[in-house]
């Protein structure tokens, strides 16, 4: 090659790259995943999915029926609130409890609910009465729930 009046003389031999075990150029690096790789990866995961799932859908149940009890432990106490503006200082007769009823709004939380009102004398020196209040529902298991209860003594006032 001629550059303004200069001779250069170039040697070029075909450089030879050192190739490692993998066949590639040396100072280069695999990118990416195999399908192995891939695969073992996605059962690992479903594993790990599988054992999650049931303590999932057990936490929700618990949730619901922590939700439940709470309506129910509500209703009990404002029912025993609406007895209490029934009593009007005087003793109770069964008669007017035969209307009271679980309200709309634990209706539809509680389902397939059961209300107990149970009004007993026990009278011995001073006349009282024992008013209990009871409410169970069918749970997220489908069996009957523990009965929510609440109990008050009634005193004084002559029938």
């Amino acid at each position: 090659m001629v550059t303004r009046g200069i001779l250069v003389r170039m040697n070029v031999r075909p450089v030879r790259r050192r190739r490692n075990r993998s066949g590639l150029a040396a100072g280069t690096s695999r990118r990416g995943v195999t399908l192995a790789e891939s695969v073992a990866a996605a059962a690992l995961l479903s594993r790990i999915a599988a054992g999650l799932l049931p303590r999932i859908t057990r936490s929700a149940d618990l949730r619901e029926d922590a939700w439940s009890h709470a309506t129910a432990v509500t209703e009990v106490a404002n029912l025993m609130e609406r007895i209490a503006l029934l009593r009007d200082d005087g003793q109770l007769d069964p008669s007017e409890l035969q209307g009271l009823a679980v309200s709309e709004w634990a209706s539809k939380e509680l389902p397939e609910h059961e209300l107990a009102i149970r009004l007993t004398d026990e009278s011995d020196e001073i006349p009282d009465q024992r008013l209990t209040v009871a409410l169970t529902w069918r749970d997220s298991s489908g069996g009957r729930s523990a009965p929510v209860s609440a109990t008050a003594f009634l005193y004084g006032g002559a029938r």
